[in-house]
């Protein structure tokens, strides 16, 4: 460490020798030389100007080469990106598709599994009526109606039950 912290210092005061160095070489030009002679020394160096103006226009077509290089290579980077996204949302949709399926076919099974539970509860209001007694004609008369109303409604809903199995399986 000791030995970069001496170089970088040995670098310094040479920067500043020469440094000074011009300082006073320019001051004892400017007091011995006459001043018309000053702009003879400006003028011969007038091909440094040009060189670096060229120098700074060649590194400006330079950098323009460079920025249109970027440029091309950004549009091909958002192209892709644009893609990307397009197949992103294609399957996206494609998900939101299967979900909606999915929870249509879970409802239909649902319902299927009430009204099967229904269809289970005519059945055995039906079979209760079969075993009640008959005690007059009247009584008889009731209990038949009642087994003819219950086993209507546990046909609609065997009906309603194989529709909602079909509509599953055409799901399926």
């Amino acid at each position: 460490m000791k030995s970069k912290i001496s170089l970088n210092t040995l670098i310094g005061i040479f920067i500043v020798l020469i440094l000074l160095f011009h300082i006073g070489f320019f001051a004892y030009l400017f007091i011995r030389v006459e001043h018309e002679k000053f702009a003879h020394i400006g003028d011969s160096f007038g091909f440094v100007n040009s060189l670096f103006s060229g120098l700074a226009f060649a590194l400006l077509i330079g950098t323009i080469y460079l920025q249109k290089d970027e440029l091309k290579l950004q549009r091909q980077e958002l192209s892709l990106t644009r893609e990307e996204m397009r197949l992103s949302r294609e399957a996206a949709e494609q998900s939101a598709k299967y979900i909606q399926e999915q929870a249509e076919a879970m409802k239909l099974d649902n319902e299927i599994g009430i009204l099967g539970r229904l269809l289970s509860v005519y059945h055995e209001e039906e079979q209760g009526y079969y075993k009640l007694p008959e005690i007059n004609q009247d009584h008889f008369r009731k209990k038949f109606e009642s087994i003819d109303e219950v086993s209507k409604k546990r046909e609609a809903l065997q009906q309603l039950l194989e529709g909602h199995y079909d509509r599953l399986m055409k799901k399926s």
